[in-house]
């Protein structure tokens, strides 16, 4: 029975070292001390395992996979106006596709100044015929519109 109270001592002793270095470790981390930032760095890359070096060749992935398990697919829906806009705020890539989406078409929202500079013009359409006289309708002309 001795042996067996000794072996859980030091189990109960093991565990509570281990404890302890993870508090200092994570006190390490949080230190603004250099010296103690490389401490704390050289013991979790101790206690990192390495990987099995794997020689892969290629990869094969199934996008399929993600969407649908065991059968099941998620029925496609639109997203509204206003979950877009809150997501828009949210996202900071979303937020920098649209400003710069906005700063493209901004140089086109003003009128223009001259014939061959950026803006728009508001003219009036342009007649389909240039001679004064209304198009002749003939009956084949009428069915090519019907049809």
């Amino acid at each position: 029975m001795e042996i067996h109270s000794k072996i859980k001592n030091l189990e109960l002793i093991e565990q509570r070292l281990s404890a302890k270095k993870a508090i200092l470790v994570d006190q390490a981390f949080h230190s603004t001390n250099p010296s103690d930032l490389i401490k704390a760095n050289s013991v979790m890359k101790a206690n990192i395992t390495p990987y099995e070096e794997v020689d892969r060749k290629s990869y094969i992935v199934d996008p399929y996979q993600f969407n649908s398990f065991m059968g099941y697919k998620d029925k496609p829906y639109s997203l509204s106006y206003r979950m877009l806009s809150r997501m828009s705020y949210g996202v900071p890539i979303i937020r920098a596709i649209i400003s710069t989406r906005i700063d493209q078409v901004a140089d086109y929202c003003d009128v223009q100044k001259d014939k061959y500079s950026i803006g728009f013009v508001i003219r009036k359409k342009q007649p389909h015929y240039n001679t004064g006289e209304a198009p002749k309708i003939t009956r084949d002309s009428k069915n090519r519109r019907n049809h």
